[in-house]
């Protein structure tokens, strides 16, 4: 009787270490299969984040972009761009669509300021609502007037705000502010016609950003 419940005890103490060994092999199965799975999602992962910069890369390539442009005349020489009309002067202001797709514009906004570049000192001369839904191609260019107090041009920064949309449906700003270097002044009878160069905007004064102001 003892023999056999010794038997028993033993037969218990094996299946217990079965159980025992069978549950830590299934316990480093899972772990193996959850640690599987980690890298399988981290791989996946990267994969969506490879997409995602190849798409981004090939967006910038194809998208429009909006340029400072100064329009030529027949013999290859900066156009006049600068009018007087009595107590103003009349600058022109031009940009081009660089891009390798089409633009809409949704806005442009024209001002000036005097004796700083600061956004504090802008005055503007409104918002242009004839370049609402404006499609511009590719090398298209537009134009628009900026009206200044002949008495500060020549201490003047010429702003421009473009609201437009690229191809992608994603909406942009640009916010060009240049200032203006006199070639030629007005004469004392305020009859001639000058010309000014719009400066290549200095590092930071023209920025493009998304745009997120909301519109009907």
């Amino acid at each position: 009787m003892n023999a056999a419940t010794q038997e028993m005890n033993e037969a218990t103490q094996r299946m217990a270490l079965y159980s025992l060994i069978s549950t830590v092999l299934v316990g480093l199965g899972t772990g193996l299969l959850i640690w599987t799975l980690a890298l399988t999602r981290q791989a996946n992962s990267a994969a969506r984040g490879a997409v995602e910069v190849t798409r981004m890369i090939g967006e910038a390539q194809v998208r429009g972009y909006l340029s400072n442009y100064v329009p030529m005349n027949g013999n290859g020489e900066p156009r006049l761009n600068l009018a007087f009309k009595e107590n103003s002067a009349i600058y022109f202001v031009a940009f081009s669509n660089v891009g390798a797709s089409p633009l809409v514009l949704h806005s442009l906004e024209v001002g000036y300021s005097v004796g700083s570049a600061s956004a504090e000192s802008f005055v503007t001369n409104g918002i242009d609502g004839s370049f609402r839904d404006y499609y511009l191609p590719t090398s298209g260019v537009i134009e628009k007037m900026v009206c200044i107090p002949k008495d500060d041009i020549r201490n003047t920064w010429v702003w421009v705000v473009i609201r437009y949309q690229d191809i992608y449906g994603k909406k942009w700003v640009l916010q060009s502010v240049s200032r203006l270097v006199p070639s030629i002044l007005p004469g004392p009878d305020d009859k001639d016609v000058g010309t000014y160069v719009n400066a290549s905007p200095e590092p930071g004064m023209c920025v493009w950003s998304e745009d997120d102001k909301k519109r009907d």
